[in-house]
């Protein structure tokens, strides 16, 4: 009998990842300690890959091709690879061409090419454009079958949006609904049941998950090379005494700079802690080391630079000459660090890395007054992080611009830079982001336009009782940007209620489905989130043998 390919989720991807990198036995525990965190579970794959790839560039797609290489097709995809002229799929392996499938398109990469694989930020959207053209070209006015995907993707969401296929039928096992289905506005029907019995295919069921990690031999990296990453890991997941106390236990088995980058990831997590003279202390003993200073280094001085002027900022320091100082520094080391040999294949990084510091230096200008300085800096900032796909880095570039335009008095043009947060957090839901933007924006709109003080609300986390305030103070509003901004308020309150709601469910384990489960043969007929109505029973076969021709074509997959 075929054995299942049970292909590991992205989040047991990143799990898997983690533990094969970081396999010295003294840091094992710290690992387990990480991954058991939910700030960790709750991370993007893509994130924990990118901090991976900085610290050991290589390892990534090594593991990826030598783990998925090993994916073995079954029945499911012989069929598919049988029937359908062309398959898109999300999965990084080559089951479908395994399988004999006559036209596969990657939409995210694969491993037969592994700079193509979309597993980090920077890659999103960036190195599968021809399958992605082909995609909107084959599904534009046509039927759509989706197998085992999520929707969770914006260059698919967008694709769908723009060639709007005729209908979509969309397999779900449990006969459920997505968001994305209803906010696309296509037709769409519901299949309850899985992909084994819409296809008639026999796959045997197993009792636990095939070990891909047992079969793979990959070379460890070196001890800094997993220290390095696991620093920068609990730095994510805010573990900030726990890098300080990893350091101080294994800083001395490193030298160089795999040492800096580790004493700067500690500084970066004690400044955030509100720990600024620890932090301070050490970029002040990184950039009095030896050579720190030459060009080989200076993506290190350049850290140790921005934390320094981070940390000033946060204390509220009105040295602002100085603490500019500092930013520009940090892109003057980070510009000669990009013209020696070691940045190749980091320019996109660098890239970001830069954006972040024009961040930095716009709030500079904005406190001092000079507003079309900072508008500069906020603008370079956002366009870098487009290019290279960090949408959340550009919502949250995008309120620190709306509230320098809100100061400087021009709310039209600040109305539209945060509906483009609003519109972003709306895919990719992020409390900070979110919690910062109602802080940052109902100050300055009390401070500059008299609007209720509101920030207790936002620190207390009543979001509901928020959004109440802010609906009751628009029905006094009259001017078009307050009723804009006050809705665009309103829509962040309901993200955060969303997110805690969600929380909730994890945590309790009692989320209902948005639909009633249903057994296979049923259809939910555009009816997805209202239950009440019904829904009629009709074979799922007879559904699919009745729009087969229509069906020929396009079946994105993932799992």
């Amino acid at each position: 009998m075929i054995r299942p390919t049970t292909f590991p989720s992205g989040n047991q991807l990143r799990d898997m990842c983690i533990k094969s990198l970081i396999v010295d036995q003294k840091l094992l525990p710290a690992v387990r300690r990480l991954i058991e965190r939910p700030a960790f579970q709750a991370m993007l794959p893509e994130l924990v890959l990118e901090d991976v790839f900085l610290a050991a560039p290589t390892f990534v797609d090594t593991f990826m091709s030598r783990l998925l290489s090993r994916s073995v097709p079954n029945e499911v995809h012989r069929i598919i690879a049988k029937c359908f002229t062309d398959v898109f799929t999300t999965n990084f392996d080559l089951c479908f061409e395994q399988s004999g499938a006559h036209a596969v398109h990657h939409l995210h990469g694969s491993i037969a090419k592994p700079e193509s694989l979309q597993n980090r930020l920077f890659r999103l959207g960036a190195t599968a454009q021809a399958a992605l053209r082909r995609f909107r070209r084959v599904t534009h006015d046509r039927t759509l079958l989706i197998v085992g995907y999520s929707l969770r993707d914006a260059d698919i969401i967008e694709a769908l949006a723009a060639t709007r296929p005729k209908h979509i039928y969309y397999l779900s096992k449990m006969g459920v609904a997505v968001d994305a289905l209803d906010d696309l506005g296509i037709p769409y029907d519901v299949l309850s049941g899985s992909a084994e019995s819409v296809f008639g295919a026999q796959v045997p069921a197993i009792s636990e998950p095939f070990n891909f990690s047992s079969r793979l031999r990959l070379r460890a990296p070196a001890f800094y090379q997993q220290l390095n990453t696991l620093l920068h890991l609990m730095f994510r997941v805010a573990d900030y005494e726990g890098a300080a106390r990893l350091l101080k236990r294994f800083g001395q088995r490193i030298r160089g700079r795999a040492r800096y980058k580790a004493m700067l990831s500690v500084a970066n997590g004690l400044r955030i802690a509100g720990k600024y003279k620890r932090a301070e202390e050490t970029c002040r003993q990184v950039l009095r080391s030896r050579g720190v200073h030459e060009a080989k280094l200076g993506d290190v001085s350049a850290h140790a630079d921005v934390i320094l002027g981070l940390s000033l900022l946060g204390q509220f320091s009105t040295d602002y000459d100085r603490i500019e100082n500092h930013f520009q520094r940090a892109l003057s080391a980070t510009d000669e660090f990009a013209r020696t040999d070691l940045a190749k294949g980091r320019i996109p990084g660098l890239n970001v890395w830069r954006a972040r510091i024009h961040n930095n230096l716009g709030l500079v200008h904005t406190r001092t007054g000079k507003f079309t300085r900072a508008e500069t800096a906020f603008r370079r900032s956002i366009a870098l992080k487009m290019r290279h796909h960090e949408e959340l880095g550009v919502a949250q570039t995008a309120v620190n611009l709306a509230k320098m335009l809100l100061i400087a008095r021009r709310p039209l043009e600040a109305t539209q830079a945060l509906q483009k947060t609003v519109a972003i957090v709306k895919k990719s839901p992020d409390l900070y982001i979110c919690k910062d933007a109602l802080f940052e924006l109902s100050g300055t709109l009390n401070d500059q336009f008299g609007w209720p003080r509101l920030t207790t609300l936002v620190r207390q986390a009543k979001w509901g009782r928020l959004r109440k305030r802010i609906a009751r103070h628009g029905s006094n509003l009259s001017s078009r940007w307050e009723k804009q901004v006050n809705r665009d308020l309103q829509d962040l309150c309901a993200i955060l209620i969303a997110i805690d709601e969600k929380k909730q469910d994890t945590q309790h384990r009692a989320a209902p489905p948005k639909t009633k489960p249903i057994a296979f043969g049923t259809r939910v007929r555009e009816v997805a989130y209202r239950p009440e109505r019904g829904s009629h029973s009709i074979s799922t076969k007879q559904t699919l043998n009745r729009h087969a021709g229509r069906l020929r074509q396009t079946v994105p997959r993932n799992d």
